[in-house]
């Protein structure tokens, strides 16, 4: 019987084949279609590896951060309240193996607000409206770690817009955060169509128009996959909505 030596040809073939699959699970969540199947196969590719010390830790990272937003999705994805909390809840343990190996990594911080603030919504306003103060607080780590962390000042910005005054709630705040993206990267598509429906929300439906516009015709843009599956997508249905 061939037996393999530690640190041989066979250890390092079967760490390629390890790669392989976390390539492999990054790709069923980021570039296939966002789907419960897609989505979950993913995940069960990146679960196998997370505590696989011989990946850097900069791969480790990305695989529990991928899972998060693997998870949120999921829960995105289906009905139930109690399922979706359970599934979120998935990726914001997830976030916290992320930053276990790296408390200073923004992505992980940025996940874990996320994820926790979809299940405060899901358990009502009562327990939406305690978890503000935490989730500012978290998305401004983000930005802290990583002034150019794009989504934490997006979610910071739909924060304000969503939450009442009397609980710290800002449209101009958020209007200032916003345009704050959209000035350090103009290609970055998500935040122009929250900003879009901030302005619908505010009655300046066109200019509104003018971002969602500018959505749908990109040539460019900072995230491919999310504006393939998400950003243009959405821009679309909102401009059909408006011309109705």
């Amino acid at each position: 019987m061939a037996m393999t030596v530690a640190g041989g040809a066979g250890a390092e073939t079967d760490l390629v084949v390890v790669q392989q699959e976390v390539k492999a699970g990054h790709e069923f969540i980021e570039v296939k279609a966002n789907t419960l199947k897609n989505l979950r196969q993913g995940v069960a590719l990146l679960s196998r590896h997370g505590a696989d010390a011989r990946l850097s830790k900069g791969e480790r990272l990305l695989i529990y951060t991928d899972i998060a937003r693997a998870q949120l999705r999921i829960g995105d994805l289906i009905d139930d309240s109690d399922a979706k909390i359970v599934e979120y809840d998935k990726g914001r343990k997830a976030s916290q193996q992320a930053q276990a190996l790296d408390p200073k990594n923004a992505d992980a911080v940025f996940w874990e607000a996320a994820t926790a603030g979809c299940i405060g919504r899901e358990k009502g306003p009562f327990k939406a409206a305690s978890q503000i103060p935490e989730l500012r607080a978290k998305f401004e780590q983000a930005l802290k770690l990583d002034p150019n962390h794009h989504y934490a000042r997006d979610s910071l910005a739909q924060m304000y817009h969503l939450v009442p005054g009397i609980l710290g709630g800002s449209d101009d705040k958020a209007e200032e955060l916003f345009r704050e993206v959209i000035r350090r990267d103009p290609h970055f598509t998500p935040v122009k169509v929250h900003f879009a429906s901030f302005l619908i929300d505010e009655g300046r439906e066109d200019e509104a128009k003018v971002f969602l516009q500018q959505v749908r015709d990109a040539k460019r843009t900072s995230v491919p996959h999310d504006f393939r599956k998400f950003n243009r997508p959405n821009a679309i249905r909102m401009l059909q909505k408006l011309d109705e």
